[in-house]
């Protein structure tokens, strides 16, 4: 399940100020005006009015499972800052820990074997195996898998795993975005079918003065 670790806020003060900018012939007599960033920010999206809320950035560390990032990276200001490596450290994680709660525990069991074969090569520093070198496989019937004396080269090995990970595997990001950015999201994931947008969105809605600032209900 998605969770939000931490986050900062960045600008906020200053974006409100910008807020005044479209009114203004003497910008040194601009006033932060709380009433004024509740009025424009809750503009009708797309409209321009509500444009100050992208100087209010906001950067959090998220958990999310792989599913999840297909969607939001469709999202044209919300960036990936850094996050952990499937390439660099998928046969270094604890699979059972990695994956959520819908994971088939099967699913997981055939990665574990693979992972656990590849730091087998990476220890004995080969290159390959054969694939009837795998205690496992006794337990296989050969017609169901007819590559049992096949040649596995640890190139082919490190690719099944990656390419079998299922989209339950979760992994933490830093991402960074903005208050508008994040008022679009709310209003098309809000009652999106994913738990995890769900709980993304109870998060957005928790930031400091983001209802104010983007909802008529809460003037």
């Amino acid at each position: 399940m998605l969770e939000v670790l931490n986050y900062e806020i960045f600008g906020m003060d200053r974006a409100v100020k910008a807020s005044g900018l479209p009114m203004a012939v003497d910008s040194s007599k601009i006033t932060y005006s709380d009433k004024r960033a509740n009025v424009l920010g809750a503009a009708r999206a797309g409209s321009g009015h509500d444009c100050f809320l992208k100087g209010i950035i906001v950067e959090a560390r998220v958990k999310y499972p792989l599913y999840w990032t297909k969607q939001f990276q469709r999202y044209h200001f919300a960036d990936i800052v850094s996050s952990q490596s499937t390439m660099h450290r998928v046969t270094k994680f604890n699979l059972k820990n990695q994956c959520n709660e819908w994971v088939d525990p099967i699913i997981i069991q055939v990665i574990e074997r693979k992972v656990y074969h590849y730091n087998i090569m990476e220890q004995e520093k080969v290159d390959y195996l054969y694939i009837s070198d795998f205690e496992w496989m006794k337990e296989c019937d050969t017609q169901t898998y007819p590559a049992a004396v096949e040649k596995v080269t640890k190139k082919d090995l490190f690719m099944q795993i990656i390419s079998c990970l299922p989209s339950g595997f979760e992994m933490e990001m830093e991402i960074v975005t903005n208050y508008l950015q994040l008022k679009t999201i709310l209003e098309q994931r809000k009652y999106h079918k994913l738990p995890d947008w769900r709980v993304f969105c109870d998060w957005i809605e928790s930031l400091p003065n983001f209802k104010e600032f983007t909802t008529k209900e809460a003037k």
